[in-house]
């Protein structure tokens, strides 16, 4: 039996931090010396970490002296606490840290954006069909206390898997897709039970065509393709399916 093994994005970032184990390192040295696909999303990555490795620099330059404080408890570091949120940025692919607004935190629809930013029509293209895409989806909607069945029959796109993410201590489901032209797209869903009910709000982020909206506790972010069109309207069909 043959076939090329798809590795995650998760799987290329403990490979180049050094912490693949010594099986899945051997399959990706092996993979990047004969697949392009492969060698691209690595260099992808590897320059993703070299701009956020400038963005720290940048940003612990610029930091002024920590203030003394009485202590309470354990002092908690704000630089490490600075370079953990860059960190956590890196391992999404986080690429656009300088277009982020100075007078907020990024958010959790920032840092989806930064990781969708990445994904090429290869990145999904290779990646097998779901054999039981509802079984797969059960198994994820467990996972963050929602039913996903809605996601499977999504209109005018091709459903090809879901991944469990992560924000701020929260479950983040990723459900990606393809569209006709071949634009990789993704679903993406965490619980928010402050958000409230709103409809769909329309917004560009990294350049690329985004809808979001919240319900019942949870909220939404449909990213990718640069068809507003398409994008408003699997919005809309996924969220009348909730």
């Amino acid at each position: 039996m043959s076939g090329k093994r798809h590795f995650s994005d998760e799987d290329l970032t403990a490979f180049l931090d050094g912490e693949a184990d010594a099986a899945l390192a051997r399959e990706i040295a092996a993979a990047e010396s004969r697949d392009p696909n492969v060698r691209d999303r690595l260099q992808a990555l590897h320059l993703s970490r070299d701009v956020v490795r400038e963005a720290l620099d940048t940003v612990l330059a610029d930091a002024p002296d920590v203030p003394v404080l009485p202590q309470v408890a354990a002092p908690m570091d704000w630089r490490a606490a600075v370079i953990g949120g860059l960190a956590a940025c890196l391992v999404l692919g986080a690429i656009g840290l300088s277009q982020w607004p100075q007078d907020r935190a990024p958010g959790w629809r920032d840092y989806v954006a930064a990781y969708q930013a990445l994904y090429v029509t290869d990145t999904l293209a290779s990646v097998p069909a779901a054999r039981d895409p509802d079984a797969r989806l059960k198994e994820l909607g467990a996972t963050l206390g929602r039913d996903l069945s809605f996601a499977a029959d999504a209109p005018r796109l091709n459903f090809k898997r879901g991944q469990v993410l992560g924000f701020e201590g929260r479950t983040l489901i990723q459900l990606a897709y393809l569209s006709p032209d071949g634009a990789p797209m993704a679903l993406c869903i965490i619980r928010d039970q402050d958000a409230g009910d709103t409809g769909i709000t329309s917004e560009t982020l990294e350049g690329m065509s985004a809808a979001h909206w919240s319900r019942d506790g949870f909220a939404y972010l449909l990213i990718g393709s640069r068809d507003d069109d398409l994008v408003r309207q699997a919005a809309r069909a996924f969220m009348d399916a909730l």
